[in-house]
């Protein structure tokens, strides 16, 4: 079992590498962060059965989003810290990007209800989608998918996959359109393309190469990253227990998702590392590189198997969709805040719109554009508003599609009434004068 497994690994890594080559020579795609685990999956499928038949992928590749996520989610809730101070400092910036991020959920259902009542046939609560996809990019999007999957419902890792890549892309064009119209009124003082070709592709110069993890023990007792490794593994172990255990007295409990057992698993372990001190051995930054690893394997696998004929048979409510929540994306972060936030408010909210629609790094690229020598608080901003939103989105992730289960007027509900409530944060003690 374990031969196949590494076996499909390599054909994957294989196509992961060449579509990091073809990021690398193709400079259009820099410019527009596609990552190399989507153009290395889109490689695969193009050359695979559903396409030119070139190649046979392994039937194992499908099932591979389902694990990866599972170990994507307990890394990133192993050694979390959420500052306190957060939601006192830059409060403009956390509230629009919460309300962005339950807005695109709201208007999402309600949009994705809409449209099933025309196109009967498209997944069941797939309105959800757009939010992991847009606000979340490939990654959050994956997860979704394969939540839904666990709970019966196909179809929606590949939406969630097509709305990510659409997000990217629509994006920059857009972000860039924006940043354009906010220099011509004078919002913004200059408009530079970025002097940093590492940010977009090539090798990074040496003296701005950063390290993917520290290591926190001598190499002669065992190595840093498969102490880390081990670590998350013993996560899932112990949420794998606790589950079995609570699902024996409450059987209730065993139609939980798979996720979940890392997630609640890596809550516990790093609670008890804490109170005893041995937190310490927790490297964040090799976490985050496992994370990201099994993040590339996830977007990469889901790409290479995404089914074709959903595209072409919902290709109208697609671009319904996503028409909508990228017009929604726009108003609430340029009308409320030109309203909210104070200083440097137009780079500030241009992050949070590329954020909105693709990724932090499609964010910061277009805040660079509009200041890519850091004079404005734009970064800080965002980085507040982002330490508070990224626990929120990640717990989102769990809770939402489990909620959707129920109903999706539940989702609605709570979503509207957060939409509402920062909106009266923001127009009762926000408002500029």
């Amino acid at each position: 079992m374990f031969a196949t497994i590494f076996n499909d690994l390599i054909v994957l890594f294989c196509f992961l590498v060449v579509g990091f080559i073809l990021r690398e020579l193709i400079k259009p795609l820099q410019k527009l962060f596609i990552p190399a685990s989507v153009l290395g999956g889109l490689v695969a499928l193009i050359v695979g059965p559903q396409v030119l038949g070139l190649i046979e992928l392994p039937e194992t590749l499908s099932g591979m989003p389902g694990p990866m996520i599972v170990l994507v989610l307990t890394a990133m809730f192993m050694g979390m810290k959420v500052s306190k101070a957060s939601l006192k400092n830059y409060a403009g910036a956390t509230d629009i990007s919460c309300m962005l991020y339950f807005a695109q959920a709201a208007v999402g259902l309600l949009l994705g209800c809409g449209l099933s009542a025309v196109w009967d046939t498209l997944p069941e609560h797939w309105g959800i989608i757009g939010v992991f996809s847009f606000f979340g990019g490939h990654g959050t999007a994956a997860s979704a998918g394969a939540i839904f999957s666990e709970y019966g419902i196909e179809g929606s890792l590949d939406l969630g996959i097509i709305f990510s890549t659409l997000g990217l892309v629509l994006a920059m064009v857009v972000g860039v359109i924006i940043l354009n119209i906010g220099a011509k009124k004078g919002y913004v003082s200059t408009v530079t393309k970025d002097t940093d070709p590492s940010m977009y592709g090539g090798l990074i110069p040496e003296g701005k190469r950063t390290a993917i993890g520290m290591e926190r023990v001598s190499g002669s007792g065992i190595n840093s990253f498969a102490l880390q490794l081990g670590i998350l593994f013993v996560c899932i172990w112990v949420g794998d227990k606790l589950f079995a255990l609570l699902g024996s007295v409450v059987p209730f409990v065993n139609k939980f998702p798979s996720f979940l057992h890392g997630m609640v698993g890596a809550i516990i372990v790093w609670l008890l590392l804490q109170a005893v001190h041995l937190d310490g051995y927790v490297d964040k930054k090799t976490v985050g590189t496992i994370s990201n690893v099994a993040l590339d394997i996830c977007v990469t696998a889901a790409v290479a198997t995404l089914n074709l004929k959903m595209v072409s048979t919902y290709l109208l409510p697609i671009v319904i969709y996503t028409v909508v929540l990228v017009a929604l994306t726009i108003f609430v972060c340029f009308f409320f805040g030109k309203r909210w936030v104070g200083k440097d408010w137009f780079e500030t909210v241009l992050i949070i719109f590329g954020q909105g629609l693709g990724s932090s790094t499609t964010g910061m690229a277009l805040g660079r554009c509009a200041d890519p020598d850091g004079k404005t608080c734009a970064y800080d901003s965002f980085g507040v508003s982002a330490s508070v939103m990224g626990p929120v989105a990640s717990f989102m992730v769990a809770l939402f599609p489990m909620l959707c289960m129920q109903s999706d007027w539940i989702v609605i509900g709570i979503s509207l009434a957060v939409v509402v409530a920062c909106l009266l944060i923001g127009e009762l003690t926000l408002r500029r004068k």
